[in-house]
């Protein structure tokens, strides 16, 4: 059997251990003023099962014992339960933090919860959770997305009944028998964790940190393109070009962060072994990743066709205003020539006029034209033609 690490992550045959990991939002003023850890004596841990990565490649950054003020479930008749922060863990993905709390309640008291009263103890979970990661980046408890829990158990325990969901995806960690990963929707636990020495216990953190990190950037696309989405309004809605370039523009950005979210994942399905690609491929396929970002991928795609198809209306109507202006100097020009000719006609001497010695007699004819015919039969052939033009268009 391995040697387990004797620091704060060993529990005491009391206590039970749960391990905390929650996706923060930060803002890029945040990241600026972001202050250098104060890490543990144990210093940064760089994941072994990840020297080819190219994207997965953060610190994981261990804290001194937090701050956070202990919480208190009160269960029932039964007793009152402590939870507390032992250890914690930040890592950073630009304007996304993952931060990995190591929770430890003082009762084994709570192997019995069932019904309301593990839910009680998931909230009390998540709570601290939040608490931990507000207190650690100083952000608003709102930065938190949500709180993923799971239950370290050690080989003479056994999960709570009813702690995990009804689907589970379970996978042996590799190198350690005994010990396997039980990933579920919201609670999920890891069995002999005992067994595992201290770099197997940061390569399971390591492993939920990255699932959780894809699903968020996941969650952030399914958001980010339904708000797209909705702020284009319906089919009959009249469309302005600053409305529409400002959605292409949104659009563009949508399928960029696509793509930085397809290489953090190449990273992890190629680049990342071991321990830590086992978990977070158990999590992820718990939570059906490949199903959903396919569906994103798709309403993606739908609501960039959405998008041309509002652009390619924006240019026929534009197109159709430069068409009718375009007529309408027609039109002009045609009065224009009309005006010219009867000034022609009457630029000549009275005696004479030009056209003369023409054989036609199209000056003549226009001289011994009234004026007001002329202008008025001129104006009915472009209101002819402009009922003609306006009549096709709507065809």
């Amino acid at each position: 059997m391995k040697s387990s690490h004797n620091g704060s992550m060993s529990a005491g045959q009391h206590t039970r251990d749960f391990l905390l990991v929650a996706p923060v939002e930060i803002s890029s003023r945040q990241v600026q003023n972001f202050k250098a850890p104060q890490t543990t004596d144990n210093g940064r841990f760089f994941s072994r099962s990840s020297d080819r990565a190219q994207f997965l490649t953060y610190n994981l950054e261990p804290r001194k014992r937090s701050q956070v003020s202990p919480v208190t479930l009160t269960i029932g008749a039964k007793c009152s339960v402590i939870l507390e922060v032992a250890e914690l863990w930040i890592a950073h993905f630009g304007d996304t933090a993952i931060v990995a709390v190591l929770c430890r309640v003082n009762s084994p008291v709570i192997d019995t919860l069932s019904g309301s009263e593990l839910e009680q103890l998931e909230i009390a979970l998540t709570k601290i959770g939040i608490q931990a990661s507000v207190s650690e980046l100083q952000c608003p408890p709102e930065s938190v997305m949500w709180v993923g829990r799971n239950r370290l158990l050690r080989t003479d325990e056994k999960v709570t009944e009813g702690w995990l969901s009804s689907e589970v995806v379970t996978s042996p960690l590799d190198g350690t028998p005994g010990a396997s990963i039980n990933s579920g929707w919201g609670n999920g636990s890891v069995l002999g964790w005992d067994l595992l020495d201290h770099t197997e216990r940061l390569e399971v953190i390591c492993g939920l940190i990255d699932a959780q990190y894809l699903w968020h950037q996941a969650d952030k696309l399914s958001r980010s393109s339904l708000n797209i989405l909705q702020s284009i309004g319906p089919p009959q809605a009249r469309v302005k070009s600053r409305e529409v370039r400002l959605m292409q523009h949104q659009m563009e950005e949508e399928w960029t962060n696509m793509a930085n979210h397809h290489l953090a994942a190449d990273d992890l399905f190629l680049n990342v072994q071991g321990v830590r690609r086992t978990v977070a491929q158990a999590n992820l396929d718990a939570w059906n990743y490949n199903e959903t970002i396919e569906r994103i991928t798709r309403r993606m795609q739908d609501t960039g066709n959405v998008v041309s198809r509002k652009s390619a209306r924006l240019d026929r109507r534009y197109q159709s205003t430069v068409e009718m202006v375009l007529f309408a100097l027609g039109l002009l020009t045609f009065l224009e020539i009309i005006l010219s000719a009867i000034s022609a006609a009457y630029s000549g001497a009275v005696p004479g006029m030009p056209g003369d010695e023409e054989t036609i007699g199209v000056f003549a004819w226009l001289r011994n034209t009234s004026s007001d015919v002329l202008v008025l039969g001129a104006f009915a052939l472009i209101f002819v033609a402009a009922a003609l033009v306006i009549t096709r268009r709507k065809k």
